[in-house]
């Protein structure tokens, strides 16, 4: 790499020049020193953590399936939000309560990480391995009608564990996502929610791996527009409000 000059390039999605919080395209000032790239190092990412652990759309795992015998399914859905285990469970039991017939009703401890459903009256209860609230709250395959209904495993209410910050500009024809050798993948590096509390912002270091390196070989790349993406593991965009802010710190060599 003799010759080869490196530049800084720190990019803040507040100064896109368009698009949102997770989808947005910047113009970089000095587009002259961008014209001849040959290879991107991700150096530093923040994202806010303010994805919910319950969600209807890229979590899908806010239904829960329930019947009483002798009566049709019904499903009820949890309102997307972030949940502690007691308010998820408060929540939970007010809308079984709604649906129980016959002035059934149910109690729903956490014994001491497990969850367990009484119910109070002689009409026996299943759920339905449809429900997709199954992970958070611990069970596994359909229950089988009873009058007490035990998660097989610890509820888990971690939610969104990764983002993935994409750039099609960057990484488009690269193949760097985990797993792959090559391929038509556009990310760029991947950020854990794991150990940031909601609310909070998690970080990337880079340990200069593949995940935070983009090597244009022989070729350079003229990248003075860019546009960056957040998406989940299975590349679905994420939303985040207008009034946070997703950072990247990038080392460009240079020809």
């Amino acid at each position: 790499m003799s010759g080869s000059k490196e530049k800084l390039v720190s990019i803040s999605s507040y100064d896109r020049s368009s698009g949102t919080t997770s989808e947005f395209e910047v113009d970089l000032k000095e587009r002259y020193s961008t014209q001849t790239v040959k290879r991107v190092i991700l150096v530093q990412a923040q994202v806010p953590n303010l994805f919910p652990n319950i969600r209807s759309d890229y979590l899908q795992n806010n239904e829960l399936v329930l019947e009483e015998k002798g009566q049709a399914p019904v499903t009820i859905q949890v309102p997307t939000g972030q949940f502690t285990i007691s308010q998820l469970s408060a929540t939970l039991q007010t809308l079984i309560d709604a649906v129980l017939t016959g002035g059934n009703s149910v109690t729903i401890t956490t014994d001491p990480n497990t969850y367990k459903l009484t119910f109070t009256f002689t009409v026996e209860v299943q759920f339905s391995a449809a429900s997709s609230i199954y992970p958070v709250i611990g069970f596994e395959g359909g229950t089988g009608f009873s009058l007490v209904l035990t998660g097989q495993n610890t509820f888990n209410l971690q939610g969104l564990g990764m983002v993935y910050i994409h750039s099609p500009d960057i990484a488009q024809s690269h193949g760097i996502d985990p797993g792959r050798s090559s391929g038509l993948i556009s990310l760029l590096g991947a950020v854990s929610l794991h150990d940031t509390p909601y609310g909070g912002n998690a970080y990337f270091q880079s340990s200069y791996d593949l995940m935070s390196d983009v090597d244009y070989g022989e070729q350079t790349r003229n990248l003075s527009t860019l546009r960056f993406v957040l998406r989940s593991q299975d590349g679905t965009k994420l939303p985040l409000p207008d009034n946070v802010d997703i950072k990247v710190l990038m080392k460009f060599i240079l020809e």
